[in-house]
């Protein structure tokens, strides 16, 4: 940045061998000039050379400290601002690899210098965070659980918040005290956009129990207090929770709206990744809602593509690639991509049933390669890891095993578990109308003509809106099988 000339090694084991010929002392003493001399010249760069900087300055410290120099208190506690710093500029464009290095760097100089308790809570705290979003729940459990115990000690802070919002997510519909918890701490800081956030992530347990009035009450509330405090900054988060569960009771209307100002506040978001990948996401979860699942494949195939250009462990785009190939009947294709998404999910050691919902779609996408015996043993598995307070995967997995068991001639069995598949859906009328679909089709099959019929046109009432024509059409062509079989 200073516009100077410029030097650089020509290998790097050459580089290794100057560094380490250099005394410690001396080094510490170079580093700290180094990022106090790139600080002085970065000017209106400064920003970009944030990570740089405080690079030096913890270099420094670390030297100082190992070598007992006098000036090692005064570099910790330089090296601690800057690596926050960084790390927060990190944390809000979400990248949490180089988020979690920084965070994880600041806690351990933060207790070195023995700083403020809240200070400490931060770099904790967000560690933790930062290791959930990149190794997953099964590797982070315990260090979310030390950060969490930490920043209750400490008293509300957005941090606290932070941590709760996580473990919210893993919770499912136990996590109703943990949402009524991160509320109440948002309230006591006064922040009023740390408000909204907590507000709308309190609506996640219902959401998860089907619970969609209440549901939709709360997330309105969470509107109406944004409104109230000129407090917009989680307004992504908002539309995209409002979107969907419009999408689960069938108001496509309201879905089409939220979905509009989700894609709108994500053009403008702070974070390049929420502008590049989120829009591949929003557009994927469009195209699917209408039936379109050519234009799904091809946003997930472009947002598997970006991933790894953002550290990203890709599984999500996996899972939609492999649920669009399944959709267009290019079934093995399908099991390549939804077998590695369960290969990423099982090592990140993911909410089960987040888990078991991408199985049963291998079992689907197994089914359909025919391979039956595969399909049952996924299948099977799949509705064992759902427990009965999942009304949605307990009603995927049970039509997932349905399919099965029609395929292995158990009719009654396949029967039993449409009819089960249905009625587990609870809140869930999206889930319970795909449910009557697939319950339609093995009726046909059985030639159960009027049956079928009656379910049928309770899919096509929730799809009368223009925007699903696709779904209708497909329904309306399983009406017209309808009156080939007997009654």
């Amino acid at each position: 940045p200073g516009g100077g000339r410029a030097w650089q090694f020509k290998h790097i084991l050459i580089r290794d061998v100057a560094y380490e010929s250099v005394p410690k002392e001396e080094r510490s003493r170079l580093h700290d000039a180094a990022g106090r001399w790139l600080e002085s010249v970065a000017r209106e760069r400064a920003t970009e050379y944030a990570e740089i900087v405080a690079y030096h300055a913890d270099q420094a410290h670390a030297l100082a400290r190992e070598l007992r120099d006098p000036a090692a208190e005064a570099l910790g506690q330089r090296a601690l601002v800057l690596l926050l710093g960084a790390a927060r500029r990190a944390r809000l464009a979400d990248e949490n690899r180089a988020a979690y290095a920084l965070y994880t760097r600041a806690a351990d100089i933060a207790e070195a210098v023995d700083a403020p308790l809240a200070t400490r809570v931060e770099a904790q705290a967000f560690a933790a965070v930062k290791r959930l979003h990149i190794d997953g729940p099964g590797a982070a459990r315990a260090e979310l659980d030390r950060a969490l115990a930490f920043a209750r000690s400490a008293g509300p802070s957005e941090p606290l918040v932070a941590l709760l919002v996580s473990r919210l997510w893993e919770m499912g519909n136990r996590g109703i005290d943990v949402g009524a918890e991160a509320v109440a701490t948002a309230r006591a800081t006064g922040d009023h956009d740390l408000v909204v956030e907590a507000l709308i992530s309190e609506a996640w347990p219902y959401w998860f129990a089907g619970d969609m009035n209440r549901c939709r009450t709360m997330l309105a509330a969470a509107r109406e207090y944004a409104a109230a405090h000129d407090a917009w900054r989680h307004l992504e988060y908002l539309a995209r929770r409002e979107s969907q569960v419009a999408l689960t009771v069938g108001d496509f209307d309201t879905f089409i709206r939220c979905h509009r100002e989700w894609v709108l506040t994500l053009s403008t978001h702070e974070s390049k990744i929420v502008r590049v990948v989120r829009p591949l996401f929003s557009a994927y979860e469009a195209a699917k809602v209408a039936g379109d699942f050519e234009s799904a494949l091809q946003t997930a195939t472009e947002w598997l593509r970006f991933a790894p250009e953002f550290g990203m462990p890709g599984t999500q785009a996996l899972k939609r690639l492999g649920r669009a190939l399944l959709e267009l009947g290019r079934y093995d294709e399908a099991v390549g991509y939804l077998g590695e998404a369960l290969r990423h999910q099982e090592a990140r050691g993911e909410n089960a049933s987040f888990v078991g919902e991408t199985r049963q779609v291998l079992a689907r996408a197994q089914l359909g390669a025919g391979r039956l015996e595969d399909a049952g043993a996924s299948a099977e598995r799949a509705y064992g890891e759902i427990k009965d307070d999942d009304p949605f995967s307990r009603s995927t997995t049970s039509a997932a095993l349905a399919m099965v068991r029609q395929a292995q001639g158990k009719t009654a069995e396949a029967d039993d578990l449409f009819r089960r598949a249905i009625t587990a859906a609870n809140g869930y009328l999206d889930v319970a109308t795909e449910a009557r679909v697939d319950y339609a089709r093995f009726l046909i099959d059985q030639e159960r003509g009027a049956e079928a019929r009656t379910q049928l046109k309770s899919a096509y009432d929730f799809y009368s809106h223009p925007f699903v024509a696709r779904r209708r059409e497909a329904v309306d062509a399983l009406l017209r099988r309808c009156d080939e079989v007997k009654a």
